[in-house]
């Protein structure tokens, strides 16, 4: 947990968590924590005809059983859909395995979709505030990481 490790962990099996953007990603047991804003973001764009806010579309079900993998509040148990799920009103919503998939209705390729949409929000932001030299030096990065 962020409040006690120094570092968010997964709520589900305890590993760190990935940060990807303003997401957080497990990879062994790939479960993705994502925030409120993006997922009301893409459910508009897949959904233009639903006007509702995600709080509209969110049933509460009472308190949870887990924390929040980045505060020490207790995540709260809504579904979306038919899909239950765990939400901290401060981060976001926390998507087990395939409970992404199922939200979004288009299996693996809306997923994808979802994550080609928020890497190249990421990379126009970083492109904005690093500029050519900073995205020189990101696109490095990763290359000089697998060097050590």
């Amino acid at each position: 947990m962020t409040f006690r490790d120094g570092f968010p962990m997964c709520p589900t099996c305890r590993s760190p968590l990935d940060a990807r953007g303003r997401r957080f990603v497990c990879e062994p047991c790939t479960a993705v924590l994502v925030t409120s804003d993006e997922l009301g973001e893409l459910l508009r764009e897949l959904r233009p005809n639903d006007t509702r806010a995600l709080e509209q579309q969110l049933k509460p079900l009472g308190p949870g059983p887990r924390p929040c993998p980045r505060c020490p509040v207790v995540m709260e148990s809504v579904k979306l859909g038919d899909v239950p799920l765990d939400r901290c009103a401060a981060h976001g919503i926390w998507f087990d395995h395939d409970e992404l998939e199922r939200v979004l209705g288009g299996g693996r390729a809306a997923v994808s979709a979802f994550e080609v949409e928020h890497q190249n929000r990421v990379d126009a932001a970083d492109s904005f505030e690093l500029g050519e030299l900073g995205m020189l030096l990101k696109a490095l990065w990763p290359w000089k990481k697998q060097r050590r």
